[in-house]
């Protein structure tokens, strides 16, 4: 992000309803305080890859080591932060550094396009495509539909020399994106309202500092009222102070990881699930309506074979009863048996006028 547009941040993130609040702040923030109480106990479970077998003395010298050589925030991103990262399972799921140009403005479009250092997504084919499509420019970061979807785990790193001011005002731009992302998924096809839960995690690390925060959203009361965003610190450790230390950070580090790809692979689950059962009840309807429409024409068929029997038989009638006037006609005219008829008889008939 750029610095002349990350100077005009806070100001404009006030306007637009997105907020950064601190620990020392949660009692004026009810709903920001009860967003980050989720996760006490599941940040603060052991990694068997931290433990002193797998993350050794040695180790951790190095990571010091990278640290105090990173003078600018590439290294950072190179060789502190892989450390910090450990093992990946699946490195598609990883992207960053490049701007999120196919979201949608989150406030009135003046606001720089975001490109965190670091963030964890899900591979688009997990989604079904017509989800994709209809929620595009809330889910997917880049205009290049192949990179990581659904991103609600990011990363700021500064340098020595960078502002740490900068990179949590970063770290809440991303943060907000990426819980827009996932309230638009988990309320998909559904009038599901804000629930003052966090489901997107972001962080930062600065002189060898790492903070790790949550972003949730609520709803605000009102016509044209936005949502608001909050960002709420979890927890901040100094990596580079001992062991223990770092093993407490980078710990809370994966498990919020682990734990925001839990939830973007249940909301992706429960999306595909509703998309299934409305194409499900679709094809239902449409066979209905076929069937509907098929009896409809075997009536209209069976009612013109009805009219065509009755329009025959009166025609049948009618043919009977013309053929039986035609015989009785005939039978009229034919003379009767035994009596003779002569010319004479016929001449005397004119002659007289009577019989003979």
């Amino acid at each position: 992000m750029s610095a002349s547009t990350s100077g005009q941040q806070p100001k404009h993130f006030v306007a637009h309803r997105a907020h950064l609040i601190s620990v020392a702040t949660l009692e004026l923030h009810s709903s920001a305080a009860y967003a980050s109480l989720w996760g006490s106990e599941r940040l603060t479970q052991p990694r068997a890859s931290l433990s002193p077998s797998k993350f050794s003395e040695n180790r951790f010298e190095e990571f010091r080591e990278a640290d105090a050589y990173a003078s600018k925030e590439k290294p950072v991103t190179t060789s502190i932060v892989p450390i910090i990262n450990g093992d990946i399972d699946d490195p598609k799921c990883v992207g960053g550094d490049y701007p999120f140009g196919n979201l949608a403005p989150l406030t009135d479009g003046t606001l720089a396009q975001a490109k965190p250092d670091h963030f964890y997504g899900t591979c688009p084919k997990q989604l079904n495509r017509q989800i994709r499509n209809e929620l595009s420019d809330h889910i997917i970061p880049s205009t290049q539909d192949d990179l990581p979807m659904m991103p609600n785990f990011f990363l700021e790193a500064k340098g020595p020399d960078g502002s740490l001011a900068v990179g949590t005002r970063q770290a809440c731009y991303d943060g907000a994106l990426g819980t827009r992302g996932m309230h638009s998924l988990c309320s998909y096809q559904q009038d599901k309202s804000t629930d003052n839960n966090a489901y997107t995690f972001t962080s930062t690390y600065h002189g060898g500092t790492l903070k790790l925060y949550t972003t949730h959203v609520t709803e605000t009361s009102g016509s044209g009222c936005h949502p608001e965003y909050f960002m709420t610190q979890l927890k901040g450790c100094s990596m580079t102070s001992d062991p223990e230390t770092f093993r407490q950070g980078a710990s809370a580090y994966r498990n919020a990881r682990d734990w925001a790809k839990e939830k973007r692979d249940e909301f992706i689950r429960l999306a595909n699930e509703r998309q299934s059962e409305a194409q499900s009840q679709h094809h239902s309807a449409a066979s209905e309506v076929a069937v509907t429409l098929e009896d409809s024409d075997v009536s209209a068929v069976f009612d013109e074979a009805e009219d065509l029997d009755v329009q025959w038989s009166f025609e049948a009638l009618a043919e009977d009863v013309e053929e039986e006037t035609q015989i009785l006609s005939r039978n009229l005219k034919k003379p009767r048996v035994g009596v003779r008829v002569s010319s004479g008889d016929i001449a005397g008939n004119k002659t007289t006028g009577r019989p003979s």
